[in-house]
């Protein structure tokens, strides 16, 4: 019977190292494709994307999109509990091993996927613009960043988002 403890005691060391493993696939795509991904200043490649990441406790994992004539995207990734942890109940070695390991925790997201924003503006000529019943300009389509340029008085009014 003592055996039967002692293995079970090794046995469920390190629950969610043994189980789940020390790294996570994200999968991650942007629109449109081509885009560089980054994490923590490192160069993994361009999307569409499997990431294969390493887990970690104690800092968090900062992914970055870049994408000539867009804006770069940039987010900390979300961690959460990792419950098969809890299958290392009272053995204080398995949880110390875990969360070393950083299998403790895990990354809410296994699939990211990015609508990359253009940082180029829409031009509009002040003049060419029509007006509502208000007096309101109407611009011709709906943009969060755009220039309006009035000629005749030499301005140009930006707005971005």
């Amino acid at each position: 019977m003592k055996i039967i403890i002692a293995s079970s005691y090794f046995l469920l060391t390190s629950c969610a190292t043994i189980f789940t493993g020390t790294t996570q696939k994200i999968v991650v795509q942007s629109v449109p494709d081509g885009a560089t991904v980054s994490v923590d200043g490192m160069q993994y490649g361009q999307t569409p994307m499997d990431l294969k990441i390493s887990r970690t406790v104690f800092s968090d994992k900062t992914l970055i999109v870049e994408l000539d004539g867009y804006k770069t995207e940039m987010f900390i990734l979300p961690k959460k509990f990792n419950y098969v942890s809890i299958l290392n109940f009272f053995n204080w070695l398995g949880w110390g091993i875990d969360v070393i390991s950083g299998a403790v925790v895990k990354y809410d997201r296994d699939y990211i996927m990015l609508n990359m924003k253009s940082n180029q503006l829409n031009s509009y000529n002040l003049h060419e613009l029509n007006k509502n019943d208000l007096g309101y300009y109407i611009l011709p389509e709906e943009s969060n960043s755009f220039e309006i340029v009035d000629k005749k008085n030499n301005m140009k009014l930006v707005f971005t988002e």
